[in-house]
């Protein structure tokens, strides 16, 4: 149909049959290296939010998705067995239960959620992976994260959807 029938309609993609928006969002920790070279490359239809380093990072997502509700979301973070730090905080295995109420509501308005962890070593060992799965219970999202490092040509399958070849071929730091 035309985009004039649907103006509204026009930043994302509706889907008829789940009736529900299907927006792919990348979210990026401000002190990620690069972070310039990421944004500028990303696939078509990916939107960015960089957090604000002041304030914490679970609810600034919380309160953007309140407001835009997505399906597929990647964070873009610098991480560690268990965690990643997110603005002025880190959400890790210990405190995954202090930011229950606000996980639980990231992805309450969708059908398929998908969360992409861009986080080195986040699900390493026993404690990334109960992370990883106390993580997709409280958001009931299916999760993609990596015990390895993320960067320097190093990158999970599902990354290619939110960023263009050539920045994952070139990108030289870490996360």
């Amino acid at each position: 149909m035309p985009s004039s029938v649907y103006p509204r309609l026009q930043s994302s993609v509706y889907d008829t049959y789940t009736s529900s928006v299907s927006v792919r969002l990348a979210i990026f920790d401000s002190r990620i290296n690069n972070l310039s070279d990421l944004i500028a490359g990303l696939q078509p239809g990916v939107k960015a939010h960089t957090l604000d380093p002041q304030h914490d990072g679970v609810e600034q997502i919380s309160a953007l998705l309140h407001s835009s509700p997505v399906s597929e979301i990647t964070l873009v973070a610098y991480g560690f067995p268990g965690g990643l730090r997110l603005g002025s905080n880190t959400l890790t295995i210990n405190n995954l239960s202090v930011y229950e109420p606000q996980l639980r509501n990231w992805f309450s308005d969708t059908v398929s959620p998908q969360l992409t962890l861009l986080a080195s070593a986040v699900a390493k060992g026993k404690t990334g992976s109960e992370f990883i799965h106390q993580l997709t219970a409280i958001t009931g999202a299916t999760i993609r994260a990596s015990a390895q490092t993320i960067g320097q040509g190093h990158w999970l399958t599902a990354t290619a959807k939110t960023f263009k070849p050539v920045v994952l071929n070139t990108y030289r730091a870490t996360l």
